[in-house]
């Protein structure tokens, strides 16, 4: 069976919002300021706890996601996704070796 090219698994649109309220007293504001292609996988609970390290108890999971995405600088955990007409706040951001090519963020959907 041929392996699937990591491209070809990038087929989602998912944009970046950043909240660009002046202050936290102020109305959120959100804005988008990156779009991108992803892989988007839910979470399962066997898998999720072995994302490192991260001690996650009896949490429920099935709210959370990982994206799969090219890197792009200047994503933070303050930002959120949007995918589709849903939207996850960006809980982990992992740089997949330090190698500044790939992230999987790990996102809680709301």
């Amino acid at each position: 069976m041929p392996r699937q090219s990591l491209v070809s698994k990038l087929v989602h649109k998912i944009i970046f919002l950043e909240n660009i309220a002046e202050s936290e007293l102020e109305e959120a504001n959100w804005q988008e300021v990156h779009t991108s292609f992803a892989e988007v996988k839910p979470v399962c609970d066997n898998r999720f706890i072995s994302l490192e390290n991260i001690q996650f108890g009896n949490v429920i999971t099935e709210g959370y996601f990982i994206f799969r995405s090219r890197f792009i600088k200047g994503i933070h955990a303050g930002m959120r996704i949007e995918f589709g007409a849903r939207i996850f706040e960006i809980k982990r951001i992992i740089d997949e070796g330090e190698r500044g090519r790939m992230l999987s963020i790990i996102g809680l959907e709301i």
